[in-house]
């Protein structure tokens, strides 16, 4: 089929307006031309929205979720859209249009749609392809994706443990010739005498799990060559548990070991040295 234009956005669950954390949980487009609109939502599973918000019992998510199908499924028209024999008015079109402008302006307060956005596609394939690019999200296996994820719960636990407030979010450490904006750093006068980074070594294959780790073995080095290291430089740390990946993730944290005023933990929250680690 010819590639038309197509409106759609995202639709974001966001339990906790007042921090802004969500997740992308479905899909809708419309495509005017033909009148169509579609949507795909994510499954019922509740995984995903465990491993986000840990916190929150997912019968809210659920609830919501079901609402949202229900007035989804009320809207939906794709039935005969690809037959010539169809014929698509002005009036089907305004009316169309109307709808998922109006739909866009819900206000509930834990399901909101993101700001819409174009593409120029084959419809059919539309909700398919952005499902895949912004729900299931084949970037997630990449080491900024993963690492985001963990700076989110890490934020969440200093909170509950009292010392999110003694922190500086995003902070650059370093100089002119040579600085690094870490998620979490503490000063005192001015002066960063401790950073939080996150490591995630979770990788396929063990020269992934070397690239990764490198990469941040030879980040701190220079900020200690360069005398801006912060006291204590901490790295809460995932890893693999076994094969020659799990291999060259010791071998990273041994490098790590080596540079004076660096230490990693697990990042558990159960692990009581990360906990008494940040504490002031």
């Amino acid at each position: 089929m010819t590639e038309l234009v197509c409106n759609y956005a995202i639709l974001r669950f966001l339990p906790y307006k007042e921090i802004g954390e969500f997740i992308n949980v479905g899909v809708v487009v419309h495509c005017p031309e033909i009148d169509l609109f579609d949507y795909r939502l994510a499954s019922a599973r509740t995984r995903r929205v465990r491993h986000f918000f840990p916190e929150l019992d997912v019968r809210v998510y659920t609830a919501a979720m079901a609402a949202i199908r229900r007035q989804l499924a009320e809207h939906r028209n794709v039935e005969e859209l690809y037959t010539s024999s169809r014929h698509v008015t002005e009036s089907h079109i305004a009316r169309g249009l109307a709808g998922f402008r109006t739909l866009l302006q819900r206000r509930e307060a834990l399901l909101h749609f993101a700001a819409p956005g174009t593409l120029l596609t084959e419809p059919r394939k539309a909700v398919a392809e952005l499902f895949e690019r912004y729900i299931d999200r084949q970037f997630a296996n990449e080491p900024a994706y993963q690492e985001n994820v963990m700076r989110q719960q890490l934020n969440r636990w200093m909170k509950e443990w009292g010392v999110r407030d003694k922190y500086t979010a995003d902070a650059d450490v370093g100089d002119a010739m040579f600085h690094l904006k870490l998620p979490f750093v503490r000063f005192v006068n001015n002066q960063a005498v401790r950073a939080v980074k996150p490591l995630d070594l979770v990788r396929p294959e063990p020269t992934k799990v070397f690239e990764h780790g490198d990469l941040w073995v030879q980040r701190i080095r220079r900020l200690r060559e360069r005398h801006c290291l912060p006291s204590e430089m901490i790295f809460p740390v995932s890893v693999p548990t076994e094969g020659d990946t799990a291999k060259a993730a010791q071998q990273v944290l041994r490098d790590l070991e080596q540079i004076p005023a660096v230490k990693w933990l697990p990042f558990d929250e159960g692990d009581q040295r990360l906990r008494e680690s940040l504490a002031i």
